[in-house]
């Protein structure tokens, strides 16, 4: 399990190994989502299994070599870290990259996350997918602000009526606290 207590140290750790593998090697640039940003943001009890990143081109032969040695060093799945959101990019606002925030500056990785809206926006359409991520909507205390942007944002990915149901009635269990 990743918590607060351990998620920096496992990233710094990472860099570390990616520095020992390849000292004159590219640097790394992965944006973070998910419950692991939620941690980095500090959002209290929040641990996840894995850490989900945008952008696989980072993830080359040495970062996977790097990311399975430490994988079998703490007993993690091998997906500990996975580049499976793909998909949320193209429905993210845009601009979403000038949103992210550094965490983590290291010699050989830098890590972001993404901007507070724009996680708001992939938990809320995870939330309408698998109907799993309420809580976690919740415990990312959003402004009214936030979710009248996040909610006029979501209404243009689709127009089914189904669609904009669904978006109004979080939207709704979420204002009315």
């Amino acid at each position: 399990m990743i918590a607060k207590e351990n998620l920096m140290s496992l990233l710094k750790e990472l860099d570390s190994e990616l520095y020992l593998e390849s000292p004159e090697g590219i640097v790394r640039e992965i944006v973070i989502y998910g419950g692991a940003a939620m941690i980095l943001m500090e959002v209290p009890n929040r641990a996840t299994f894995d850490i989900d990143i945008f952008d696989p081109s980072t993830v080359d032969q040495v970062f996977e070599k790097v990311k399975n040695k430490i994988a079998q060093k703490y007993s993690f799945n091998r997906n500990w870290i996975n580049a499976t959101g793909g998909a949320f990019k193209h429905e993210l606002m845009s601009k979403w990259e000038e949103r992210t925030k550094v965490f983590y500056q290291g010699e050989k990785l830098i890590v972001k996350t993404l901007g507070r809206v724009d996680l708001l926006v992939t938990k809320f359409l995870a939330e309408l997918d698998r109907g799993e991520d309420f809580e976690d909507l919740k415990n990312l205390n959003p402004t009214l602000k936030e979710l009248d942007q996040v909610k006029a944002h979501l209404e243009t990915l689709e127009d089914s009526e189904f669609w904009q149901k669904k978006i109004n009635e979080v939207y709704e269990v979420l204002v009315s606290g």
